[in-house]
């Protein structure tokens, strides 16, 4: 009856380990799929977008002042764009779209709760 118990014993150390990893091996999988499917525009493939980071796209980074640029936000493959919070020079706005009638250079940030800020993107207006 020994020899039995000890080796269930044996047999549970070497194949608990094993076991348990499966999901932690899926998690990483997901999450490289997650970083190479989102990339930032101009970011030449260089992205460092990672699972639960948002990604900020803007309609145009260099436009004529009084045009509109528009934001959209992607969370794990998913658009959150009326979810998140934006903030434009570290102040926060409304809405998901920002214009200026003067030039000027704008850095833009997608904040929501519980995930990764979105890395900067950086809007310049120049003179019309």
């Amino acid at each position: 009856m020994k020899k039995i118990f000890k080796l269930f014993a044996i047999s549970l150390v070497f194949v608990l380990p094993i076991v348990s990893c499966t999901t932690d091996d899926e998690s990483a999988k997901q999450a490289q799929t997650d970083k190479e499917s989102l990339e930032i525009p101009g970011d030449e493939g260089s992205s460092n977008i990672q699972h639960n980071q948002l990604a900020l796209y803007v309609s145009a980074s260099n436009v004529s002042a009084g045009s509109l640029v528009s934001f959209t936000t992607v969370l794990n493959g998913e658009d959150v764009t009326n979810e998140v919070t934006y903030y434009v020079n570290d102040l926060q706005i409304g809405g998901s779209s920002i214009t200026s009638a003067f030039p000027g250079t704008f850095r833009v940030k997608a904040k929501l709760n519980g995930y990764i800020d979105s890395p900067t993107v950086t809007v310049v207006y120049v003179g019309g």
